[in-house]
C-alpha cells in the first residue's frame, strides 16, 4: 500500500514528538511529586496527515472486502511495529540482562507502553478498521502490541527465575507488579481482550509476581515475631509452606498426571525460589536465636521437616526429596556432634591412656564423673526441646545411641578391669539407664504431629 509508504516518512517527524511526549510523562511520574496530567492518547492520530489516512482506511477496506484480510493486517501491522521498535530505540528502553540498570528501563518501557503506547496505537487502529469487520482490527492490534508484550514479559520471567531473591522481594517486584497491573489495564478494557494471544502470558506473570509479593509478607512480617524458644515449628514456615501448597495443589488440578521438577517451567521454578529463600531465612534465624548450636539444629530439623510434610502430596520430583531429606540429615548429624561429641571425647581411651600408670585411675574417675554431670545436664535442658513428630525422635534418639552407646560399653569394660567390683561405685548410668534418659529428650509438637498423621 502506497499510503503506508508515504506514512512511514512521516516517521522522521512523528517519532520524535512521541518521545519528547513520553519523556515529560516520565518526569512526571518519575521525578516530580506532583500528580502527571493523563498522557496524550490522541497524539499519533492527530498527527499524522488526515487525507493520507483517509486514502488508507479506503484502500484497507477494499482489501478487506476483496478476501485479503490476512495480507492487509500484516501490512498494517509491520508497519506500527516497526514505528513502535523506533520510538523505543529512540527512548533508550531496550533491555536484556537482568541488573538494575535494565528493570529501570524495563518499568519505563511498560509504563510508556501501557499509557501512550499502546493507547495511542489502539485508537489509531479503532479508526483505520472502523469501517471493516471487527476481528480485522483485533487481529491487527494483536500483532502491533504482542512482540514489545512478550518481550515485557520475558525479561520479567527472568528476572523472577535468576535474579537476586532479596532485591526482587523488595525492589522490583513491587514495582513490576504495579507496572503490569497498568498493563493489563490497557487490553482488559477492551471488549474483546481474551482474543489477544498474549494476554494469558501477562496473567501468568502476574501470579507469580502475586506469589512472591505474598511470600514476602509471610516471611518478613511487619510485626515483629517472638523467637522460637524451644527450638520447634517457625511461624513463617507454617504460613509460607501453607500457601505454597495450595498454589501448588491449584497447579496440579491442571495437570493432574505429572511429576513436576523445579526446572519445569517458570511457575516451578519460582515455587523452589520460594521454597530456597524460606530456608535461607531460617538459616539465619537459626544462628540468631540460639547460642547453642545443637538447638539451632534442631530448630532447622523441625522446619526442613514441615516443609517436607507439605510436599509430599505434590508430586515434586524424588531429586528434589532427596536433597530436602539430606538437608534433615546434615542437620541431624551437626546437632550430634554439637550435643555429644565432647561427652564421647571424655570417653575415649587416648584421653587417659596417655597419663602415667598409677595416677590413670583418677583420670578416669574425673572422666567419668564429667561425663555423669554433662549427659545429667544435657538431658534435662534437652527434654524441653520440641521435634516435630514421634518417628523424627525416635530417629534421632536412635543416632545418639548409634553414637555414644559403642564408646561408652568400651569405657566401662576398661573401667571394671582398672577398677574391679568397686567399678560399680562409680558407674551411674547402665545401658538401659541411658537409654531411658534418652527416650525422655524432646516434646512431640502436637501441631506438626497432627499434620504427620494426615501424610501417612
Amino acid at each position: 500500500m502506497n499510503c503506508v509508504k508515504e506514512l512511514e516518512k512521516e516517521n522522521e517527524m512523528l517519532v520524535p514528538m512521541l518521545c519528547s511526549h513520553v519523556d515529560k510523562y516520565f518526569k512526571a511520574v518519575f521525578d516530580s511529586k506532583e500528580v502527571p496530567d493523563d498522557p496524550d492518547i490522541n497524539l499519533v492520530m492527530d498527527s499524522l496527515p488526515s487525507e493520507i489516512m483517509r486514502r488508507l482506511k479506503e484502500t484497507m477496506k477494499l482489501m478487506v472486502n476483496a478476501g485479503f484480510m490476512e495480507e492487509c493486517s500484516n501490512i498494517y501491522s509491520k508497519w506500527r511495529r516497526e514505528f513502535l521498535e523506533q520510538c523505543l530505540r529512540a527512548l533508550g528502553l531496550q533491555f536484556e540482562t537482568p541488573n538494575n540498570e535494565d528493570v529501570e528501563k524495563w518499568l519505563k518501557t511498560c509504563k510508556a507502553a501501557a499509557n501512550i503506547l499502546f493507547p495511542n496505537e489502539k485508537r489509531l487502529c479503532n479508526y483505520l478498521f472502523s469501517e471493516i469487520p471487527v476481528a480485522a482490527a483485533d487481529v491487527s492490534i494483536n500483532k502491533v502490541c504482542k512482540e514489545v508484550t512478550i518481550g515485557l514479559v520475558s525479561f520479567a520471567d527472568t528476572i523472577m527465575t535468576t535474579g537476586n531473591l532479596s532485591n526482587l522481594l523488595f525492589n522490583i517486584v513491587p514495582k513490576m507488579s504495579e507496572s503490569f497491573v497498568e498493563l493489563s489495564r490497557e487490553f482488559i478494557s477492551l471488549v474483546l481482550y481474551r482474543k489477544f494471544s498474549f494476554i494469558d502470558d501477562i496473567q501468568d506473570v502476574r501470579q507469580r509476581l502475586a506469589m512472591l509479593k505474598k511470600l514476602r509478607k509471610f516471611i518478613y512480617p511487619n510485626k515483629v515475631q517472638a523467637p522460637v524458644t524451644d527450638g520447634g515449628l517457625h511461624l513463617i514456615t507454617k504460613k509460607a509452606m501453607d500457601y505454597i501448597h495450595l498454589i501448588c495443589k491449584g497447579k496440579i488440578k491442571q495437570r493432574d498426571d505429572q511429576t513436576y521438577r523445579m526446572g519445569n517451567s517458570s511457575f516451578w521454578v519460582v515455587i523452589g525460589r520460594m521454597i530456597e529463600l524460606l530456608e535461607s531465612e531460617l538459616e539465619a534465624k537459626s544462628k540468631d536465636y540460639y547460642a547453642d548450636p545443637a538447638l539451632g539444629s534442631v530448630f532447622m530439623i523441625n522446619n526442613l521437616s514441615y516443609i517436607e510434610q507439605k510436599t509430599l502430596d505434590l508430586k515434586f520430583d524424588d531429586d528434589w526429596f532427596r536433597q530436602n531429606r539430606a538437608k534433615v540429615e546434615q542437620k541431624c548429624n551437626l546437632y550430634i556432634r554439637s550435643s555429644w561429641n565432647k561427652m564421647v571425647e571424655f570417653l575415649k581411651a587416648e584421653t587417659y591412656e596417655s597419663a602415667e600408670p598409677d595416677v590413670v585411675p583418677d583420670v578416669m574417675k574425673d572422666k567419668l564423673h564429667l561425663f555423669n554431670l554433662h549427659f545429667e545436664e544435657t538431658c534435662t535442658i534437652q527434654s524441653t526441646w520440641t521435634v516435630s513428630n514421634k518417628r523424627l525422635k525416635e530417629r534421632i534418639i536412635k543416632s545418639i545411641e548409634e553414637f555414644l552407646l559403642p564408646q561408652y560399653g568400651k569405657f566401662c569394660d576398661n573401667f571394671r578391669v582398672a577398677f574391679g567390683n568397686q567399678a560399680y561405685h562409680y558407674i551411674k548410668f547402665g545401658f538401659l539407664d541411658i537409654q531411658n534418659c534418652l527416650s525422655h529428650l524432646f516434646l512431640l509438637d502436637e501441631e506438626m504431629n497432627t499434620e504427620d498423621k494426615k501424610n501417612i
